[in-house]
């Protein structure tokens, strides 16, 4: 009976698009599948009753199931933005949103039909995202260059687009994207000095033009147009957060990481790793990375700032309910074995390089069991239940269902992820 409603209300929405009732007839097997897909997903029903054009994609079963590499991705809005003028900045945002809503259809397919993994669905994900903020930053480069002109080294000569950097924190950073995650994005800029002026006949400085550019890209992925909202973008991981600069230079945002970040934001720099910028950019921003997570800490004093900035974070969130488990936020859930593998890198960096080689908890934790900082059933285990709540949250976003379960589910995955805290963080 709901599927029938779902049905109805979107063959009601596509009478009048003649094209893609004609589709419908012409591919019986589109049509199946179509069918196949609003009784597996709610999601998938909303966003095709909102989008038709996605019904494009039906019409070659073999692309719908098999999401693309991040080399072919970049390659098919490279070719979908050569078609719009490079002037023409509202078509431009339109058809990176096009882009993301049939990536996202082409995984979450592939997704309910159970030929991606987990973690191919995050890959894949992340894949979209990585490319889509790359075209959106050489869209807002293009559009403010030929405004304002292009910002100059000491040597008078002009800066390119890869001077400028986008770090990827949390999710995006740890390739660990679910269906409706946010950016955590942080903008660097090489070292050089910023109050030289652009090459305009309306001049304005390094450091305006940077600022400009960061927000241009912003409004580029989080504007909402007829196609919605990119993404969610949350720049308050940059030194001094909400209330510091929204772009820094490598130089300052190094000596800000020596000098004066907070425990918690180390703990952040574990998920970080540059998506966009010159191979020197990344080079420096990876030895800075690796400096400051091998830093030798007293394991005292991180244990107390960890275990406060997760109290802090748990007094900070809605009350939920008794009898209810917030799989996400609850004590047991997945921030809690992201504090412990984000310990595990602050307080071992200093002995194994393997912890921080990658960004993703997964691997993490592969390195700590390997490291045996934790007997490797327990490690395998932890991986086990983070994988378990993850497909959870993915399957939540298809199904358009809570994260807040009920307190019977998860039991045995819960009590472990507790123990380990408490073995971790308070003496037993």
């Amino acid at each position: 009976h709901i599927l029938l409603e779902k049905f109805l209300g979107f063959i009601e929405k596509i009478l009048k698009l003649r094209v893609y009732i004609k589709l419908l007839h012409q591919y019986p097997a589109a049509l199946m599948q179509l069918i196949d897909l609003f009784s597996k997903s709610d999601y998938v029903a909303e966003i095709i009753t909102r989008y038709p054009f996605l019904l494009d994609e039906f019409a070659n079963a073999k692309n719908l199931f098999a999401p693309y590499s991040e080399a072919k991705l970049d390659d098919e809005l490279r070719q979908s933005l050569l078609a719009i003028p490079e002037d023409d900045l509202a078509n431009q945002m339109e058809c990176l949103r096009d882009f993301k809503l049939v990536q996202l259809l082409r995984v979450v397919a592939a997704d309910l039909a159970a030929t991606l993994p987990l973690m191919k669905v995050s890959d894949h994900l992340t894949f979209t995202a990585t490319v889509i903020i790359r075209y959106a930053k050489a869209i807002a480069w293009e559009s403010l260059t030929s405004e304002v002109g292009y910002p100059l080294n000491e040597n008078n000569e002009r800066l390119s687009m890869q001077d400028f950097a986008i770090i990827a924190y949390g999710k995006l950073g740890g390739i660990e994207l679910s269906y409706d995650s946010d950016l955590d994005l942080v903008f660097l800029h090489t070292d050089v000095h910023t109050g030289i002026t652009t090459d305009s006949e309306k001049p304005i400085t390094n450091s305006e033009f940077f600022v400009r550019l960061a927000q241009r890209i912003i409004h580029i992925l989080s504007a909402r147009t007829r196609r919605g909202v990119l993404y969610e973008v949350d720049t308050r991981l940059r030194p001094s957060g909400s209330a510091g600069l929204l772009v820094h230079s490598l130089s300052s945002f190094s000596i800000y990481q020596r000098e004066k970040a907070w425990t918690w934001e180390q703990q952040a720099l574990v998920r970080a790793r540059l998506i966009s910028g010159s191979k020197e950019l990344e080079k420096d921003f990876w030895r800075l990375r690796a400096e400051i997570i091998s830093r030798q800490r007293d394991t005292a004093k991180l244990k107390a700032d960890v275990k406060l900035m997760r109290e802090k974070m748990l007094s900070q969130l809605e009350k939920i309910p008794e009898g209810k488990f917030d799989i996400k936020q609850s004590m047991g859930g997945i921030n809690t074995i992201e504090f412990m593998v984000q310990f595990f890198a602050l307080n071992y960096g200093h002995k194994y390089m393997s912890l921080y080689e990658y960004t993703d908890n997964i691997r993490i934790l592969e390195a700590v069991a390997k490291e045996k900082l934790l007997p490797e059933r327990d490690a395998e285990y932890l991986s086990k239940v983070y994988r378990t709540y993850r497909r959870v949250v993915h399957h939540s976003s298809v199904h358009k269902t809570s994260v807040v379960l009920d307190a019977q589910q998860f039991v045995q995955e819960r009590q472990f992820v507790e123990l380990m805290w408490k073995q971790l963080f308070e003496v037993i």
